[in-house]
């Protein structure tokens, strides 16, 4: 018989009588609790420790000015001449590239150790009515394109891409005879990529390393440092690619403009169709790590 003590329920001493027996007849351990606090305390300390290194590796970088970026694309000013791109600073870049290594081998090492993953039953496109209906749609605070592929909770593994475009929309825009508009759909490159994504999803020192960094660096930045050698920009698959330049010239008479390509991830997919491909891009880190995007043969 419990006893009962001034100032707790009886309800309560039942409770834990019942958690005590419940537990093999001892009383439930706090270390499965206290580990967990520990682990997230702990990656909190190093994602910090990460971002102050890079805020500092990028605190000494120049900033590309605006001609540099047009000498990057190919471009050259009105008097004809190519300005030169500002070398970054040898022991920023090669603080960055250690930073950004170390951080992808603990995600890696993190990811092997664990068997996390996420649901994926089933990977289909939008209807036509959901397309209508902007379903998945995130809000004013994200890019109009943005939306969450997640159908229902998580736990359903039910992902819903979008594939489409408003016809009447585009006829009506100035010169829209001479644009063409061709469709694509979900195809067996892009079910893969995106199971293969949710079957290891990033590891927990990854995010913890990119919000920490979120906070002080520019959005797609702190993507650079924190998701090296990770998939996580995906637009169209190489097939998609293929389909949608098919007749048009290709190999080393064909070049590409990516206008604010990001770290690159995008224009990879298609590069090996061109003999060059250009890019623009205005961040430091950006830039910094489109010099080291492998383009399967182009010219970048």
């Amino acid at each position: 018989q419990v006893p009962r003590r001034v100032g707790c329920r009886e309800s309560d001493f039942r409770f834990f009588a019942g958690m005590v027996r419940a537990n093999g007849g001892a009383p439930p351990s706090v270390w499965p609790s206290l580990r967990q606090r520990t682990a997230a305390l702990l990656r909190d300390i190093y994602a910090e420790l990460i971002t102050e290194g890079a805020a500092r590796a990028l605190s000494r970088l120049p900033p590309p000015a605006s001609e540099a970026v047009g000498d990057a694309a190919g471009c050259r000013d009105e008097a004809g001449e190519s300005p030169v791109l500002p070398e970054m600073g040898a022991a920023s870049s090669a603080a960055l590239w250690t930073l950004s290594v170390l951080v992808a081998g603990v995600g890696s090492m993190e990811s092997r150790l664990s068997s996390d993953s996420l649901p994926c039953r089933t990977v289909r496109e939008a209807t036509p009515l959901e397309l209508r209906a902007n379903a998945g749609t995130l809000g004013r605070d994200y890019l109009p394109s943005a939306y969450d592929p997640w159908l229902g909770p998580r736990s359903a593994g039910v992902i819903r891409l979008r594939y489409g475009f408003d016809a009447r929309r585009l006829s009506q825009r100035p010169g829209a005879g001479a644009c063409e508009y061709t469709p694509v759909g979900l195809d067996g490159q892009t079910e893969a990529w995106v199971r293969g994504c949710l079957a290891k999803p990033a590891a927990a020192s990854r995010l913890a390393v990119w919000r920490a960094l979120k906070r002080r660096l520019y959005h797609y930045d702190a993507g650079v440092l924190a998701f090296h050698a990770f998939p996580r920009n995906y637009l169209l698959s190489p097939a998609h690619w293929e389909e949608l330049l098919a007749g048009r010239p290709n190999g080393g008479l064909a070049a590409a403009l990516d206008v604010g390509a990001g770290d690159g991830s995008l224009c990879s997919p298609y590069a090996r169709l061109f003999g060059s491909v250009t890019v623009t891009e205005l961040t430091s880190p950006l830039v910094w790590r489109l010099k080291a995007t492998p383009t399967q043969g182009a010219s970048l």
